[in-house]
């Protein structure tokens, strides 16, 4: 798998918290060799995108999950805490 592939998908019920809303995909078999990493941002998190001359928008990610699905196969240590 060299890039992310939407087809075969399923829709999950939904999990809401507060103003937040989740709503899970999955698939039937799992994505071979898929790693997730936590991701933490330096400062504050925060990121202002400019798109032009007056339209440019902020956002909010302290920290994050980024997948890597390189294709190693091996198997590899879980993230504890």
């Amino acid at each position: 798998m060299n890039r992310l592939e939407l087809t075969g998908l399923t829709v999950r019920p939904a999990q809401v918290w507060g103003g937040v809303r989740l709503v899970p995909l999955v698939r039937a078999s799992p994505v071979e060799g898929l790693r997730l990493h936590r991701e933490v941002y330096e400062g504050m998190g925060a990121g202002i995108v400019e798109l032009g001359p007056r339209e440019r928008y902020l956002s909010y990610i302290p920290h994050g999950l980024v997948a890597d699905w390189s294709g190693g196969g091996g198997p590899a240590a879980g993230a504890g805490g």
